[in-house]
């Protein structure tokens, strides 16, 4: 009987690609419905993950222009082609919405790409590299790398790990956006000395015995990067692009770059108005360290940017990024407690103030004033500490503030968290209650969660970016990877956030309590961040009139094993009805 039935389904199926290849335009469309004009691609024979509300599963999708115009089985799509509608049969590969990664740094991740690269690597493996770079280079030229870490070296790394293989080139490695690590060669280029005083919100590393600087600085990147020849306008775009062409191939069709400058924004109004963008990318300024600096990137932003805050379906700027703390492996992550490896240390403020109470009050001021003005607020928190003020603070805002009056604690705005690498049960709760958001990197743990354990302790560190805690406590929740801090595969994320097992522990679970299921990864990589962007009616799942965007994979993530997730790969991706990148080998041609 199972075999008549499947006989049935192909006679019915041929007969509607024959009838679909015949006709013109007048096609009887789904029952009860009125067809597209021009149907322009049509998938089918396939495995359709729409991310609807019910989660529903369908085997074909036709696309006319840059919306979905049907979502169906076989039968009821294949009938809506024409002569001109491209057809494409998936051979039972699955599709998914377009991803959206709702943390990545566009322009620096592209720049890494022609940096020396340093993740994972050890010190005998990150030398090798700096001596094939100097090879490549001229004496006098600055070498710049990203992601290198004190987990994966074994230690803290010094200049003079650096000193014996540069001695004409200044050096400066980027750890995870708040760490640098510089020769000595650097150090004499932007002036610093053992003498140096910290500035607030820096922190220097320095030879526990001798006070020498060892060439680890934290938070400094002012310090350095003035004395670096800076990058052209030229460059900039074209590091947006070469990011842009990797995420095509990886199924990403959707992206929040944050904290960026007013001229870089400028910037990504040049790349829409040349057709440059096959992402749709939402932008959040760059706030600075005090409300005076905040008004100051609203002030620039407004001068130079032609659309002055106008949006669109491919570039959109709503948000602006608050930076409160640093981040965990430097311990400048601010913490209630003391590190576990360090007492006495419990991280930073960043913003400016001669005190904490006037940082936090200016923190409080800065938050307050831009929900006012209507800016979606992001906040990078790590510590749980620096979580709690940020919540407080957006809290304060909204409750002085409502957007409308009649329905207090909505939070119109969106407002959300960056990070929360550790937040207190109680924060939880007012997140929640506050439908304050969180934007989550999973993947930074399976990279880096052995040194969390070092760093905070087993109960602290097995609860690092516990992903299922803040889903189940109704905390609204996109799953992210902060690239260049490491690369931006959704799929590793999703794996990790489901089985919290590490990379450099295989087998070992930190903190299996806080798993999350395969299903509640997807959304939390397409609906949930199209909510964050708020376009969740346009795009995050495969639903008619929405735009198409979308994702095709060779595996059912759904019924894999989760531990190859991280195998899957992508086939094809489309934004807005293109054709961003084909696999060639599954489906005869190349895009």
């Amino acid at each position: 009987m199972k075999n008549k039935i499947l006989l049935s389904h192909v006679a019915v199926l041929t007969c509607a690609l024959i009838l679909a290849s015949c006709t013109g335009n007048e096609n009887p469309g789904l029952p009860g419905e009125t067809a597209p004009e021009s149907i322009d691609l049509i998938l089918y024979n396939g495995h359709i993950v729409t991310v609807d509300e019910n989660f529903s599963e369908a085997q074909a999708l036709a696309i006319a222009g840059d919306k979905l115009a049907a979502v169906g089985t076989d039968e009821e799509v294949v009938i809506l082609g024409n002569k001109n509608t491209r057809m494409i049969d998936l051979k039972g590969a699955t599709v998914l919405p377009g991803i959206n990664d709702a943390h990545i740094h566009l322009a620096w991740w592209g720049l890494s790409l022609s940096q020396v690269d340093l993740r994972g690597k050890n010190i005998e493996e990150i030398q090798a590299a700096l001596v094939e770079r100097v090879a490549q280079i001229q004496p006098g030229e600055v070498i710049r790398g990203v992601g290198w870490s004190e987990g994966s070296i074994g230690r803290m790394p010094t200049k003079e790990d650096l000193d014996k293989l540069t001695p004409e080139n200044p050096v400066v490695f980027e750890e995870m956006g708040h760490a640098l690590w510089v020769n000595s060669k650097m150090l004499k280029l932007a002036g610093i000395t053992n003498d140096t005083i910290e500035p607030t919100g820096v922190k220097f590393e320095r030879d526990s015995a001798t006070g020498e600087l060892t060439g680890v600085f934290h938070e400094a990147d002012q310090l350095f990067f003035a004395h670096i020849p800076k990058i052209s306008d030229a460059r900039r775009k074209r590091a947006i692009v070469d990011a842009i062409e990797v995420l095509n191939r990886q199924g990403v069709t959707s992206v929040t770059d944050p904290g960026v400058a007013s001229d870089g924004i400028a910037l990504y109004e040049e790349l829409a108005d040349a057709g440059s963008l096959s992402v749709r990318v939402s932008v959040h300024l760059r706030a600075g360290r005090s409300l005076l600096e905040a008004q100051k990137a609203v002030t620039n932003y407004v001068n130079v940017s032609k659309n002055r805050g106008t949006t669109n379906n491919l570039l959109t700027l709503r948000g602006i990024k608050i930076f409160m703390d640093g981040a965990p492996p430097g311990r400048t992550a601010l913490m209630f407690d003391d590190y576990s490896c360090c007492p006495g240390e419990k991280g930073l403020l960043l913003y400016q103030g001669e005190n904490e109470e006037q940082q936090i009050e200016e923190i409080f001021k800065s938050v307050e004033w831009l929900h006012r003005q209507g800016y979606q607020i992001g906040i990078h928190a790590d510590g749980d500490r620096s979580a709690s003020i940020a919540i407080a603070a957006l809290i304060r805002a909204m409750d002085n503030y409502p957007g409308n009056p009649d329905a207090p604690k909505t939070n119109d705005l969106r407002h959300y968290l960056i990070h929360g690498d550790l937040i207190r049960d109680e924060d939880i709760a007012l997140m929640a209650q506050w439908h304050i958001g969180l934007a989550i990197q999973p993947v930074i743990t399976y990279r880096a969660g052995h040194l969390l354990l070092d760093l905070w302790g087993q109960d602290r560190g097995a609860r690092h970016m516990a992903t299922g805690l803040f889903m189940r406590a109704g905390v609204w929740t996109s799953l992210t990877t902060d690239a260049p801090i490491v690369p931006p595969d959704w799929k590793q994320n999703i794996e990790y956030a489901v089985l919290r097992e590490n990379k450099l522990s295989p087998g070992k679970v930190n903190g299996p309590q806080y798993r999350i299921s395969v299903k509640d990864g997807i959304i939390a990589h397409t609906i949930t961040p199209a909510y964050q962007d708020f376009q969740e009616n346009i795009k995050g799942s495969i639903e008619e009139g929405k735009l198409a965007d979308l994702v095709v994979i060779d595996e059912d993530i759904l019924a894999i094993d989760p531990h190859r997730i991280s195998d899957i790969n992508t086939l094809m991706t489309i934004v807005g009805g293109d054709i961003v990148y084909m696999n060639s080998e599954r489906f005869g041609e190349d895009k």
